[in-house]
């Protein structure tokens, strides 16, 4: 459907966006907010009270950043590696040698865009946290994006 799509008067950028959109919007739902709420009812019965909902929209609004860079990395792996598994692997390698470097080299901890997830906790908590590591997201995101979209482009469909 790909190739009948691209044939349409329909630019291949807007292809790989709506496709990103979609992905995001539907994890937004299934995989944030309705664990999210999910969690706030348990809390509240279990505890006896409401949780910080400061702390907690805090963090689940910026916690969207590590499976947004995920995606954005599937897809953009995706638009040059033709095999699903080559694509797993391309991010499981991704989640992982930054923490393994880390471990050596702790700043790259601070501007691997993996450890967002640690941040957005960090920061809902009112916690000292890097600067670095939003930096080192957007840094990723934009590097993503262009590189996606070059290597699509020079692509004959």
């Amino acid at each position: 459907t790909l190739a009948w799509s691209l044939s349409n008067p329909v630019s291949p950028t807007s292809v790989i966006a709506a496709k990103f959109v979609a992905a995001v919007l539907v994890l937004t739902v299934v995989a944030v907010a309705l664990p999210m709420a999910v969690s706030i009812g348990i809390a509240t019965f279990a505890y006896g009270g409401l949780p910080d909902l400061a702390v907690v929209g805090t963090f689940a609004g910026l916690f969207l950043a590590l499976p947004v860079f995920y995606i954005a990395l599937t897809i953009g792996v995706g638009t040059g590696v033709r095999s699903t598994a080559g694509v797993a692997a391309i991010a499981f390698a991704v989640m992982f040698v930054p923490q393994i470097i880390g471990g050596l080299l702790p700043i790259a901890n601070e501007i691997s865009p993996t450890s967002i997830g640690a941040w957005a906790m960090a920061v809902a908590k009112g916690q000292a946290a890097s600067a670095l590591t939003p930096i080192g997201w957007l840094i990723s995101m934009v590097a993503i994006a262009v590189g996606a979209k070059l290597v699509f482009d020079r692509q004959e469909l």
